[in-house]
């Protein structure tokens, strides 16, 4: 099953990349069968960009949708004007109140964590510094490091 897993998702990535407006149809077409009709699939699940340009949201079980469905939640698209005492001021004007507020954009992978780094008590800046296969760098001996998944979230 592992195998079948990974060449499965090892394809998907690949036709995401070589066709990537056909992958996309194929994306918001398993997306508005999920959807009750007249869902507007085009304003809240269709992106610019097209799939891997950005993180894509996997929903394996379809939970998501079957909540959208039963109208215990909904999904607003737009942009944060302000965030206000009771919760979210959009660009539209609408008002969004929350309890709680959870950001979910801005991720800033920065290397190897800010993190200062030494070699026999002197400095290493990475920025000088080759990498062999993504893992490795030059001149600094015994130390790999590897950074999240190319094609799924964390």
């Amino acid at each position: 099953a592992r195998a079948k897993n990974i060449a499965s998702t090892q394809f998907l990535y690949h036709l995401s990349r070589s066709r990537p407006e056909m992958f996309k149809r194929l994306l918001i077409s398993g997306v508005r069968k999920q959807l009750s009709p007249g869902y507007d699939v085009d304003k809240h699940f269709t992106p610019s960009y097209t799939p891997w340009e950005q993180r894509l949201c996997l929903v394996p079980d379809g939970d998501l949708f079957e909540t959208i469905n039963s109208g215990k939640a909904s999904i607003v698209t737009d942009h944060i004007d302000s965030f206000t005492e009771h919760g979210v001021l959009l660009t539209s004007g609408q008002v969004l109140e929350a309890d709680i507020i959870v950001t979910a954009t801005g991720l800033k992978p920065t290397l190897l964590g800010n993190v200062d780094f030494t070699l026999d008590a002197t400095p290493i800046d990475f920025t000088n510094t080759y990498s062999y296969k993504g893992l490795m760098y030059s001149n600094v001996p015994n130390m790999v490091s590897t950074f999240g998944y190319i094609n799924n979230s964390w």
